[in-house]
């Protein structure tokens, strides 16, 4: 009986400490990193884009939604393939875009920029990895 009790009450006394400390306890928020030192980490990796002759990542856009999408890719190699892929595909439009070399930092700060602005397209970032690393993990996983 006497144990039943002490059971009873560890149980009550944890659950109320638990409940009264939410209540009580102000609201933390997440505390993230500031924008500079996101882009401090982030500059000096480089990605890949395939941009117009402009500079202009080449964008897809979907019918259903007005969102771009562009394509970032780990791999230099992967994005001259897709060029080359391209230009035997679309001739005219494979003539007119490179391969350019951007850092994270800026893909990140455009794709932070364009999600805040209301009621205009949305560009969106697509990483594309390498393909060595793709084949790898489908090899592991059967």
């Amino acid at each position: 009986m006497i144990k039943s009790l002490v059971r009873k009450g560890t149980a009550l006394g944890l659950v109320s400490a638990t409940v009264l400390g939410t209540w009580l306890t102000p609201n933390l928020k997440a505390i993230a990193l500031p924008m500079q030192d996101i882009l401090k980490k982030l500059n000096p990796i480089p990605v890949f884009t395939v941009a117009d002759e402009n500079g202009a990542p080449l964008v897809a856009s979907s019918q259903q939604s007005q969102d771009k999408v562009a394509g970032v890719f780990i791999s230099p190699d992967d994005a001259n393939t897709f060029v080359a892929k391209l230009k035997t595909e679309n001739p005219e439009l494979g003539k007119k875009v490179q391969v350019v070399p951007v850092s994270l930092g800026e893909i990140y700060k455009i794709n932070q920029e364009s999600s805040q602005k209301e009621g205009s397209e949305n560009l969106n970032f697509t990483y594309v990895p390498m393909k060595d690393q793709v084949d790898l993990a489908k090899s592991i996983l059967g």
